[in-house]
């Protein structure tokens, strides 16, 4: 999943910025850097918000999007074995398992390997940091009784029936007959990253006020007589900031410098309906 929109029916409730300032901010800023209590209410809250936005896209990019993501809103499809794609049969498959002993042959996949009871389950696109609301036919569903999350994205329905097996995607969020998920793909950031978010966050400030900032330019080369200057390729050269502190934080989260989490593709699975605009 590569955009990262709500659906229009949740966007208000994730947007702490309210009155639209810069893009919208999904993290929080730790400011400690900047100075006391009182500078840092003395910030203009444009550019306060406008250096958070900066410092949230800093950290997306540096990470590989691993971290600082907002959450997005997906009207998902339960896992089912043996799923067919379009105009092409996905079975029959005959699949042999071991159960107490015993041989038996599955028709397409072992659902709960280890489990002695069904679960029903639905397979977010991407690693989970936080589930922030699960709806069901319009009803709110509790995280510490209605679901939690297994192998980072799998979605697991407990104490109550199962998952819609399959929905109205004409209807709104709050309709029968709908099931509305809305989750922070990637990881959550910690006290850790909120520091640096603000220590990125300062030296935009920075840079915006026309003061000294120790981010890196992209101009790696300049005659200023002849006014000829060369520009590297990337932002962040080498996946770095040249902030000792940034740095040591990225590279435990991107040691690598990947500019994008992994992902597997398979033809016979269908992505879930994401709602990416609505009037």
């Amino acid at each position: 999943m590569g955009i990262d929109e709500f659906s229009g029916a949740f966007s208000t409730a994730y947007d702490p910025l309210g009155s639209g300032r810069a893009s919208r901010v999904c993290i929080s800023v730790d400011w400690a850097c900047f100075g006391t209590s009182d500078e840092i209410n003395a910030i203009d809250l444009d550019a306060k918000a406008r250096a958070e936005s900066f410092s949230q896209m800093a950290i997306q990019v540096l990470t590989g999007f691993q971290v600082g993501r907002c959450p997005v809103t997906v009207r998902p499809c339960v896992a089912k074995c043996a799923e067919s794609s379009s105009g092409f049969s996905a079975g029959p498959w005959m699949t042999p398992y071991v159960h107490e002993g015993k041989w038996y042959n599955s028709c397409g996949c072992k659902r709960n390997d280890c489990s002695c009871a069904e679960l029903t389950v639905v397979r977010l696109a991407a690693k989970v940091g936080e589930v922030t609301d699960v709806r069901v036919g319009g009803v709110v569903l509790s995280p510490s009784v209605d679901y939690r999350v297994d192998n980072s994205n799998e979605l697991v329905r407990i104490g109550g029936p199962e998952w819609p097996s399959c929905q109205d995607m004409a209807a709104g969020p709050n309709d029968p007959g709908t099931m509305f998920v809305s989750y922070v793909p990637g990881a959550m950031l910690d006290s850790m990253g909120q520091y640096v978010a603000g220590l990125l966050a300062k030296e935009y400030l920075n840079a915006c006020a026309d003061e000294e900032c120790h981010l890196p330019s992209s101009i790696i080369s300049l005659a200023r007589q002849g006014v000829t200057m060369e520009f590297g390729k990337d932002v962040f050269p080498n996946g770095l900031t040249g902030i000792d502190s940034v740095d040591l934080w990225v590279r435990s989260w991107n040691p690598y410098s990947v500019k994008s989490p992994s992902t597997i593709f398979s033809p016979d699975r269908h992505g879930h309906r994401s709602t990416t605009w609505s009037a």
